[in-house]
This record gives structure tokens, C-alpha cells and sequence, in this order.
């Protein structure tokens, strides 16, 4: 991926209104720099363009929150948790929800899934499901949260392994209602070890 096209994605999340800050390229998975501004302010397009055209920084980020139109990712750490998620979803009558908020956008990460929705009623970052080890395996990145976006790759991520884009794109996030993310939410915290018990 060239800068141009990481600048070019980053510009058209601006236009989205969501905030961009590219990740750290130590593994961390971190935002480069001081991010506090970036977490009540857009970026400016001369940052972005120092940040994609001087630096060629491999990675996308973006600030989750009311900054961005209250965006909010739903995080499954582990693919095997999104296989069950989706399982149970479609078996409880969440098909068309799930299929929304995946035509809207889908990525894989290197261990799991990213959705991104925007919702009128959202949240900071919490844990919903854990596993026997205390392993998170899915979480929200909400108010104050910090997420990286496809076509983000190599030292953006301890492994190496990129985050393909797998269906829609920045400009098609869904929007999603109160009650539809609460069912999401519910859902998920039924896959948590403890709660299991």
C-alpha cells in the first residue's frame, strides 16, 4: 500500500467525519504521538498530509467517539468468537442487523474481526466476553477508544500480518439504533466464561 492510497483513505475518512490518527509502527498498536487533541478535534488536511506523504506511515487509526459521529467498533479478538457470534446471531433472528453492519463495514485483523457502526447511544471501551484464561475476546471501542482500520500492515501489528477490508468502506458505515446495538451487546456478553457458569 502506498502512502498516496493510505492518504487517499484517510482523507475520505475525514470527509466522513471521523478522526484519523495513524498507529505507532513499533507493534504497539498505538496512536502515534500525543492523540488527546485528536479526540476532541478532526485532523487538519495538512496534518494528514504530513502524516501519509512525509512519514509514509503503513497504518490507519482512527478515534472512536463523539468526535466521529459516535463511531464504535465491535472488536472479536479471536476468530473463532465471531464464528460463534455470527452462529448464534443468525439462530436468534439478528441475520439482517449482522448483514447491515457487515455491508457496511468488515475487516479482518490479524486474530479476528472488526465492525465499525455509529449509534446515537454509545459507550467507552468495554470488555463483553472473556474466556476461562481471562483472555478478552470481544470488546467495544467506544468513547475514548482507538482502532486500526484496513489496509493497515506490516509493524503496524505485532505479527506482521495486514487488516484486509473485507466488505464496504469508510463511506458506508452503518448507522444503527439504540435497541439493535443493546441486542449486539447482550449477545456478546453471553459468550463471557463467567457468565457462563
Amino acid at each position: 500500500m502506498t502512502a498516496f492510497s493510505l492518504l487517499t483513505i484517510a482523507e475520505a475518512a475525514l470527509d466522513a467525519g471521523i478522526s484519523v490518527v495513524p498507529p505507532r509502527t513499533d507493534g504497539t498498536k498505538a496512536p502515534l504521538g500525543s492523540w488527546r487533541t485528536f479526540q476532541e478535534r478532526l485532523p487538519y488536511l495538512q496534518e494528514l498530509d504530513d502524516w501519509y506523504r512525509a512519514d509514509e506511515n503503513p497504518g490507519i487509526g482512527v478515534v472512536c467517539g463523539a468526535v466521529s459521529g459516535n463511531l464504535e467498533c465491535l472488536d472479536f479478538d479471536r476468530r473463532s468468537a465471531y464464528d460463534d457470534f455470527i452462529a448464534r446471531a443468525r439462530e436468534t433472528g439478528l441475520s439482517e442487523l449482522v448483514d447491515r453492519i457487515e455491508d457496511g463495514y468488515l475487516e479482518r485483523t490479524p486474530k479476528g474481526i472488526h465492525w465499525l457502526w455509529r449509534c446515537s447511544e454509545i459507550s467507552g471501551n468495554t470488555k463483553l466476553a472473556s474466556n476461562s484464561n481471562q483472555e478478552v475476546l470481544i470488546e467495544t471501542r467506544g468513547e475514548g477508544g482507538y482502532v486500526i482500520l484496513a489496509p493497515s500492515s506490516g509493524t503496524i501489528h505485532p505479527s506482521g500480518e495486514p487488516y484486509p477490508l473485507l466488505q464496504g468502506s469508510i463511506d458506508t458505515i452503518s448507522a444503527i439504533t439504540p435497541e439493535e446495538r443493546e441486542s449486539l451487546l447482550d449477545l456478546a456478553r453471553s459468550f463471557d466464561y463467567v457468565a457462563r457458569r
